[in-house]
Parts: structure tokens; sequence; C-alpha cells
């Protein structure tokens, strides 16, 4: 059988190159499509060690070798290119082209400029740049051909305050220390004062703690041996009294007829009587035994005295039932007010007179104490000297109160609020109202529906004032743990809604100060060693001039700048001028301030005018 031929230009030839990290590299050389073999099955030939039917190239062959080499030489372009994109080289065609990454320049100068004056004898304004628009509008000076980042210096336009938080106390000076002041030899507690129970109104019961009592009334009833002892020394000396008085009567009556010695020692006995009525008196007073039993034991006395005289050897008769309270001796509160303690009980025998048996104290008013930082306590002086330090006290259960305060309206602005809103409210300020219905009412006549939709809550809340008092006392003590001082002040506790210990926020407004304006914070610049703003003399020019101020306070979003210099202010700024320091300027009401850009702009005048000064250098 004839063997067809293959034509060499239909022989295919398929190449799979592996990967460079697979180890092994199969070659395959397939016959041409449709090509017959003896058998119809393609098998590999004897001895060649290829797969696949056809025809090859014998083993040595030149056309082989080059096949092998042009493997080899895709394989090390494979590989090299991996090896490439592993160190991130980036190769035309194979790799994404990244973003150029290149290092920002610095930041170019400010296109300003200094503002000249052949007048001075630098040729220069001192101080002073001319800002371009151009670059207004990049510091955000000019926005939208209006000028924003300039603000005009005004009085201080809003009242601080500052809060400080502390706690209610009893005031220690109206507390009252009830103790058994008669000796305590064997003083029982016969019984414990009364009270009227709230509920039911009818049911008695004995006091205890928190119970309001009433000055005059009787806390509890002793009865003392000491006591009875005391109230016969003064019954025999009534009695005695009676008797002497009536012996010196007859010898004076006698006209002369006892010797005259008789007649003195007769009075001397009467004197001698007087003094011991008046001495046992005066210990059962000690004694806070209440006058009308002390009246009620010299009245017995009398009506014994009478008995012994009419029936000169016989026994007097005395009432059973007023000599079972002939021992008796009935504690009394000194003062109005509630019991904070109470240390005995019915039927006990009280040993220790130096025990407090009840303490009572006025609550009407209430002691507020605050802890102050030390940094605060010249200025509560300050206040303090000029009757000016008062607070305002908030805290759980106390009456509240209605009032709009320049500080209440500053607070709805910041939240948002319209100016024809504050505008409108500007009526109400400085009113207090007692509820808050009388407070929307007075909202509702001067906002429309619409604004009291949306502001009549905030502006309520933000109105609610609590107690106000006197601070009375700067303690001289400070804390050496929190550095802090102890403030004291009495506050009225209306209807008694308020307790001893509960915590309170106290408020002291800090009254507008003299000789200072309000600038905003923006405004000031600070290096540490001198704080400056930039004003604009004239508002027609784009001129600003670097001025050195005296800043007396600052706060969150304002500051205070000295108006006005004093002499050692000024003595101060001309001293340091040597340092390269400028000297203080005051800032008055109605100068316009920048607000924004403040240290690009101080670093640019002090660039271009180091520049300045080191070209006129020789």
């Amino acid at each position: 059988m004839a063997t067809a031929t293959p034509n060499p230009t239909e022989t295919a030839t398929n190449v799979s190159v592996v990967s460079p990290s697979v180890s092994t590299t199969e070659v395959k050389i397939l016959p041409p499509t449709g090509s017959p073999t003896t058998t119809g099955v393609h098998e590999p030939l004897a001895g060649h060690g290829v797969s696949g039917g056809g025809l090859s190239e014998p083993p040595g062959s030149r056309k082989e070798t080059l096949k092998t080499v042009a493997i080899l030489f895709v394989a090390m372009a494979v590989l090299g290119v991996v090896f490439a994109v592993s160190l991130g080289w980036e190769l035309p065609g194979l790799t994404h082209e990244k973003g150029q990454t290149t290092k920002a320049p610095d930041t170019a100068p400010l296109k300003v400029e200094l503002v000249k004056d052949e007048k001075q004898p630098s040729g220069y304004v001192p101080n002073t740049l001319a800002i371009p628009p151009a670059v207004q509008e990049s510091l955000g000076i000019l926005r939208k051909g209006r000028v924003e980042g300039v603000a005009v210096v005004t009085l201080p336009l809003t009242n601080q305050t500052i809060e400080f938080p502390g706690s209610t106390a009893v005031n220690p000076a109206k507390i009252a220390r009830i103790k058994v002041r008669f000796p305590t030899n064997g003083s029982e507690v016969t019984s414990i004062g009364k009270t009227v129970e709230s509920f039911p109104p009818t049911v008695e019961r004995e006091l205890r703690t928190g119970d309001t009592v009433k000055a005059g009334q009787v806390l509890a009833d002793f009865y003392s041996v000491d006591v009875g002892s005391k109230k016969n020394d003064l019954i025999d000396a009534v009695y005695q009294l009676k008797l002497d008085q009536e012996i010196y009567d007859r010898a004076v009556a006698s006209g002369g007829a006892v010797p005259e010695v008789f007649v003195k020692n007769a009075y001397r006995a009467v004197v001698g009587d007087l003094n011991a009525i008046d001495r046992a008196v005066k210990t059962l007073q000690t004694w806070n035994v209440p006058q009308e039993d002390i009246d009620a034991v010299r009245k017995e006395a009398e009506e014994i005295s009478k008995q012994l005289i009419a029936k000169p050897g016989t026994r007097p008769t005395i009432d059973p039932e007023k000599e079972k309270q002939w021992g008796k001796v009935s504690l009394r509160s000194p003062i109005s007010g509630v019991i904070l303690e109470r240390n005995i009980t019915a039927n006990e025998i009280v040993i220790d007179n130096t025990v407090n048996i009840f303490q009572i104290a006025n609550v009407d008013d209430l002691l507020v104490i605050v802890n102050v930082p030390e940094d605060y306590l010249p200025r509560l002086r300050d206040l303090q000297k000029r009757g000016l330090l008062n607070w305002t006290i908030q805290t759980a259960g106390a009456p509240i109160k209605f009032k709009v305060t320049p500080a209440t309206l500053d607070g709805l602005r910041d939240a948002g609020a319209p100016p024809a809103v504050v505008e409108k409210l500007q009526g109400l300020t400085n009113r207090e109202l007692a509820t808050r219905s009388l407070l929307e009412d007075e909202i509702g006549t001067v906002l429309t529906k619409d604004e009291r939709e949306h502001w009549q809550k905030k502006l309520a809340e933000a109105s609610k004032v609590g107690l106000v008092g006197p601070v009375n006392e700067i303690g001289y003590l400070i804390d050496p743990n929190t550095h802090t001082a102890i403030l004291k002040g009495p506050i009225k506790n209306e209807n008694r809604a308020l307790r001893a210990g509960q915590g309170v926020i106290a408020t002291i407004d800090l009254p507008r100060e003299e000789n200072v304006v309000e600038v905003p914070m923006a405004a000031i610049a600070d290096d540490g060693r001198q704080t400056v703003v930039f004003v604009q003399p004239d508002p027609a020019k784009p001129h600003y001039t670097m001025q050195r101020v005296k800043v007396t306070h600052r706060f969150d979003k304002i500051a205070y700048v000295s108006s006005v210099l004093t002499d050692a202010d000024i003595a101060l700024g001309l001293s340091q001028v040597k340092d390269g320091l400028l000297p203080f300027s005051p800032l008055k009401e109605g100068d316009r301030v920048l607000t924004t850009g403040i240290l690009d702009l101080k670093k640019e005048l002090d660039d271009r005018q180091s520049a300045l000064a080191d070209s006129k250098k020789p």
C-alpha cells in the first residue's frame, strides 16, 4: 500500500510553554489534520520518544536544536518579566501606568507688598502690608466680592459667666445642739414629745428625725432627783424667808425693847433667805427648767408657808398630783426647725449630759459650698470688694423661674436663630417670669407661629434660672491636692424644697469690664512672645497694619483687649522693642481687624521686613 506523503506546508506544530515556576516543559508535535496512518491510530514511533503521531526530526538534528533554543529563550523572557514586575519595574504594555508622584514644591510666597511711604526713614509704612484682591480671595478675606474676613471691634456685648460644681449644707450657725443641762444622776426619760401625723391628721405619735418643731415645743420629759432637790431648796428658802421676815418685823416693831444686835441678826437672816431663793431660781433656770415650772414651785412654797404659819407644829398638806411632778423637767426646743437627730428613747436613763439629746436646724436658709480653682480667686475677691459677688444656684427641686438675659440671646444666636428672631426678643430681656406658661405667652406676642415652632422651646430651656444669693465667704485655705478654695453663701430654701447635701451648679456672672473691647479669637495671633492683630486703618484701602495688643481675658470665641493702656503697659512695651517685639497699641471701638490668614500674613511681613533690613546693612 502506498503511503501518502504529508505536505510540509500543512504541518502544524503546537508548542506549549509552562510558567517558569513549573519544572517540566512539555513539547508536543501534532501531525497534520487528516493524515492517514497504516493502522488508523496515531501511535508513537518506536525509539523516538515523541507523543502523538506523524513524523519528527531525528534526534540531534539542527532543526530540533533550534526549537529547543527558542523554547529556552521564551522561558527566560517570561521569567525576566515576572522578576521585573516583582521588583516594581514598569514595563510598557505589560504594567499599568501609575500616577507620577512628585515632591510638592514649597509653598509659594504670598503676593503681598510692603506699603511705600517716602516720608518714613525706611521708605515703607512700618508693619503694614498691601494685599491685592487675588490674595484676599485666597485667604478668605473676599468671598463672592464681599469682605467677610474683617470684623469690627466692639465694646463687650455679652455677659461672661463661670460655673462651678458644689453642694448644699445646713448652715452651722442655725443648728441647735440640745443637751441635758441638769445633773444626770439617775435622770429618767419619762416621755418623748408628741406631734400630729400629717395623714391622717388625728393620729398623734412621738417626735422623730425629720419632723418640724416650733420654738418652745416640748421635746422630752425627764424625772430628775437633782431637779426635785433644787425645788425643795427653793421651797425651804421661801418658807424661811416668811419666818425670818416675821421675826425681823416684830423686832423692829418692839420699839427698842430688844437689843440692836438682835435686830441686825434678824435683818441678816432675811437677806440670806432672799439670796437662797435667788440662787435656787437661777440654778433651775440654768438647768433649762421652764419659768412656769419655777413659778409653780414658788406658788406651792407660798401655800405651804401659809399653812405652817397658820398652824405651827402641824405637817402641811401636799397635793399628791403635784408631788408626782416634783422632779419633772421638760426639755423644750429653743428654735423652730427640723429635727436632725434624736438620741433618746422613753424610759431611758441618761447618764452623760455631754451627749446631744436632739439636734434641730433652721432650714429656711441653706448654705451653698463650692470649690473654686485658685486662678479665679483674684477676680472673685475684686467682685466681693465691689459688692458684686453673687451666684445663681441650679439644683434638683429648686423653684424654676424664667429670665431672658443677653447671654440667653447670645446662645440662641449661636444655635442658628435668625437675626430677625433675636431682634424681636430683645424686648423681653431681663424680665423675670414665675412660670413657663407666662414666658410662652410673652413669646407669642413678639414671634410668629412659625418662629415659635422653631425657637420657643430652645428659648424656654435657655431662660431657666435658679435661686439667686450672695457669696459671703471666700475660704482662706487652699486645698493642696486640688488647688481650690471654698466659697460659701446662703440661699433661700423656698417652701423647704431643697435638702442638705444636694449637688448644685453655681453660676457667677462676670460684669462687663471697663477699658476693654471685644474681638473674635480668630483675629488674634500669638507666637508665645507677643500677641498681634492686623488692623485696617482705611476701609477703602486693602492695607493692613500689624499691632501688638494686650489681651486681658480669653474665652471660647472672643477675647477682651485693652482699649486704654496704662503707663506701666507703655513702658513695658517700649523696653521690649530692643528684643524684637512691638510696643503695645490700644484697640478702639470701631477698628477693623482681620479674622483670617493672620499667621500667613505675619510670616510674610516678618520675612519682608527682615529682608529689607538686611538690604540696608552696609
